[in-house]
């Protein structure tokens, strides 16, 4: 099945999770990015909200690098946070907390390398996308351990061991 320019809008809960994939290969269940996304959306925010999720091809990830962050190079999950000095409003009425970018192949190459599954490495970094546009930050280490922390948490709730105990921070 190709998978090229396929999108879902999917609600789960009172979420809104609008789904996109621009690349080609096998994708994780769109039911369960809806999950993972619910969980942790439920844990950080207080009212509903919507983000946009891209699964894109390591060209397209690779621009999206050099374009916002200037580097030259993939990277596995980018978070563009809408602007909180304006509420940005969908067409279903929720805010727009922000838009994620996930690059499928550079994801499946590492949870390969990390002796991961597709799926929980996935749910993984989605979950660290959306901390991020919940205002969450590892810049610091003290940063990075509180965002170690709830990514677990979060994780754990979902049946998903602790992605940080084989050092692959």
């Amino acid at each position: 099945m190709n998978n090229l320019n396929q999108m879902t809008l999917m609600t789960i809960r009172q979420h809104q999770i609008e789904i996109t994939w621009t690349c080609e290969g096998k994708e994780p269940l769109k039911g369960e990015m809806s999950c993972w996304a619910n969980a942790a959306l439920n844990d950080v925010m207080g009212n509903a909200v919507e983000i946009s999720l891209k699964v894109v091809s390591i060209g397209e990830m690779t621009q999206l690098n050099h374009q916002y962050r200037g580097k030259d190079k993939a990277t596995n999950v980018l978070s563009f946070p809408a602007d909180t000095n304006c509420e940005v409003m969908t067409e279903e009425g929720l805010p727009l907390l922000g838009d994620i970018a996930i690059c499928l192949d550079l994801v499946k190459t590492e949870a390969k390398d990390q002796e991961k599954s597709l799926s929980e490495h996935f749910a993984h970094l989605l979950i660290h996308g959306i901390l991020h546009l919940a205002g969450y930050d590892h810049e610091e280490d003290e940063e990075a351990l509180i965002m170690e922390g709830k990514e677990t948490q979060i994780l754990s709730t979902l049946g998903i061991k602790a992605p940080y105990e084989n050092g692959s921070r």
